[in-house]
């Protein structure tokens, strides 16, 4: 006798496999192969930043009800496959049941930046994260226009940033001619003091910047000893 398999909302029943030929053996048993049935549509899964989503092996109509088929994706630049071949199961209500894979967006690389303290000794920062660069004592970052280093699906913006000496104030001093007039000078430079005419400089030693601390850190300028010369009966006031 012949035996048809009837599927629900969502199912189909199997090719070839109904009507389904059943025989009565002499036993009172009957010997055939029941019909099944398959999940009519596939996943259909929409995955954000996926360039394709593989879905072959849970094409229509080829999964039988409670047996499970996987499912690929294959991301964007700056995105890594999570989940890649997932397991989905075809259920008797003609749905899907897993967990779809998704793309993850990459973490970027920090630089290799001398003279930091932070976002420049490499590792990594995870996308959507930004980090503020600090730099060591005596050292400023410098970053391209300002702010921090932004992470976005594996790129870095900007990709990298710079720790430079930090400059050094010369002193305000009276009477100074050269290095006393309190403006910058960038480190690794010297400046020699000198004073207006009449006045002596306290010290010849050049200034010198190193990262924005200066030795000496300043001079003065000052009157000459006044000598005058003994004369009878006269009386001198300074």
């Amino acid at each position: 006798c012949n035996v048809t398999t009837t599927c629900g909302g969502g199912l189909t029943a199997a090719a070839g496999t109904t009507p389904a030929t059943y025989m009565c053996e002499v036993n009172g048993t009957w010997a055939g192969t029941a019909g099944h049935c398959v999940c009519s549509a596939g996943p259909g899964l929409a995955i954000e930043n996926a360039t394709s989503v593989d879905e072959a092996a849970c094409g229509p109509s080829s999964v039988a009800v409670g047996s499970t088929c996987t499912v690929g994706v294959t991301c964007a630049m700056g995105y890594t496959a999570v989940g890649a071949g997932a397991g989905y199961t075809c259920e008797v209500a003609g749905t899907w049941s897993g967990m779809p894979p998704s793309c993850s967006p990459d973490a970027c690389a920090l630089p290799t930046v001398a003279n930091s303290t932070m976002c420049g000794a490499g590792g990594t920062v995870a996308s959507g994260a930004m980090c503020a660069p600090m730099c060591a004592v005596g050292y400023s970052s410098v970053v391209v226009g300002g702010g921090g280093l932004g992470c976005l699906a594996g790129v870095l913006t900007p990709a990298t940033f710079t720790c430079a000496p930090n400059p050094c104030a010369l002193p305000n001093v009276t009477n100074s001619a050269a290095c006393g007039d309190g403006s910058p000078i960038v480190s690794g430079a010297t400046c020699v003091p000198m004073c207006v005419g009449g006045y002596v400089v306290s010290s010849g030693t050049p200034l010198t910047c190193t990262t924005g601390t200066l030795t000496p850190a300043t001079f003065a300028c000052y009157c000459p000893t006044l000598t005058v010369a003994a004369t009878a009966g006269a009386t001198h006031t300074v």
